[in-house]
């Protein structure tokens, strides 16, 4: 390469570098047909704006591109003409991968210089044999890029499908399947994002639970024992509540079920066939073989009203669960709030 080719191209490796703009093609053109002076008004206007902005950047190079390159404001003849048909061919699979086009940058360089220092068709062609074989190896870099960008994008997925299954993980008891109260927080946010209304001021229901002499399982038949109970008493819950419902396990042995749209009577009823199911289950004692009592549970219900917030409802829920043990336990017990 010439001192003078050498030179051009340093000015096009700073005017770029300059401008904080990547080297492909679109923007080598255009700083190459800026410095040396090939378009009168595409001078100007890189000029008016360098001296208003004092950089350039992609958008504006590409619109300068369109504008005085592919459709030049000069006299054309065989050599700008042919330039713009390899520029454009290349230009359809050439992006922004850092390393090929640096030393594509070298040729499309040097295929512009002997462009400008000759007409012929020969010399022509066999410059755009020079460009294609270029171009053949920047197609299959970028084949080489696309498939690393696939490969992170599936990592990518893979990385958010785990944060979202830790995410959703935090959210639930590990014991019962159930919502802790961090998972109720979320699900009440949700929920009132898809309302549009904050949730207490809907129209539901709660339900209190809470197992009956749990102390005396645990002391009897020992800690693992008691925690079979839980999970069992979480997983009939869940059977016997729509998808919309929301199942708690509030802590200890005591649950919380709210049941949106719903009234007193239709909590009620979730309530017995829950109490009924759990009742229902035939225990064994796994070392000795022996059969167990039934294992029974408690509930207290309560509907919302009108500026009633959801503490006031569970309190009020909890006020009921405490009559339904007072009642002798194993059975329901509603609260009228209205009444109340």
């Amino acid at each position: 390469m010439s001192e003078q080719k050498k030179d051009i191209y340093r000015k096009i490796e700073s005017f770029l570098t300059g401008n904080s703009l990547s080297p492909i093609p679109t923007n080598y053109t255009v700083a190459y047909t800026y410095l040396q002076q090939h378009s009168v008004k595409l001078n100007e206007v890189i000029d008016q704006h360098l001296k208003k902005h004092s950089r350039l950047n992609e958008t504006f190079i590409q619109q300068a591109f369109s504008e005085f390159i592919q459709h030049p404001d000069f006299n054309a003849d065989e050599i700008y003409p042919a330039l713009q048909a390899l520029l454009s061919d290349v230009y359809s699979v050439v992006e922004t991968s850092q390393d090929s086009s640096s030393s594509f940058l070298q040729t499309l360089h040097s295929t512009s210089d002997q462009l400008d220092e000759t007409q012929t068709k020969a010399n022509i062609a066999t410059l755009v044999q020079l460009l294609k074989a270029s171009t053949d190896s920047m197609v299959e870099s970028q084949e080489k890029l696309y498939l690393k960008l696939q490969q992170a994008e599936q990592e990518s997925e893979n990385l958010q499908a785990r944060l979202n299954s830790v995410s959703q993980a935090a959210m639930l008891d590990d014991l019962t399947g159930l919502l802790n109260r961090a998972g109720l927080r979320k699900k009440l946010e949700d929920l009132s994002i898809e309302l549009g209304s904050p949730f207490e001021a809907s129209h539901y229901s709660v339900v209190v639970f809470d197992l009956d002499k749990f102390k005396n399982i645990n002391d009897t038949y020992g800690h693992p024992f008691g925690d079979r109970v839980l999970g069992n008493t979480g997983s009939l819950i869940l059977k016997h509540i729509r998808g919309g419902d929301l199942a708690v396990r509030f802590g200890g042995e005591e649950f919380i079920v709210i049941l949106p749209e719903t009234d007193l009577q239709g909590a009620r009823q979730v309530a017995e066939k829950i109490r009924l199911a759990i009742g229902n289950v035939r225990w064994t004692n796994k070392r000795t073989n022996e059969k167990l009592s039934a294992i029974t549970i408690s509930a207290g219900i309560a509907e919302a009203m009108p500026n009633s917030t959801l503490n006031d409802v569970i309190q009020i829920a909890d006020d009921a669960l405490y009559q339904a043990k007072k009642n002798g336990r194993n059975c329901c017990y509603p609260i009228d709030t209205v009444t109340r």
